[in-house]
């Protein structure tokens, strides 16, 4: 599949902008604080990684 990256790269946006909501939460639970912040950090390494592959030019919208 030739759009995998784009599809990566839209759904660890996605991932962030979630993960970034759920650490506002002050009643969060001390493990599932920690499990949610290394995520989120993994998956912005990934999208800085990724966003040096892909511009905005190369995402388009899907031929059905």
């Amino acid at each position: 599949m030739e759009d995998e990256r784009e599809i990566l790269y839209i759904a660890l946006g996605i991932m962030i902008a979630e993960y970034s909501n759920i650490l506002e939460k002050e009643d969060l639970d001390p493990e599932n604080r920690g499990l949610a912040e290394y995520l989120l950090s993994r998956a912005e390494n990934l999208l800085d990684k990724l966003s040096s592959e892909i511009t905005e030019e190369t995402i388009k919208r899907p031929q059905w």
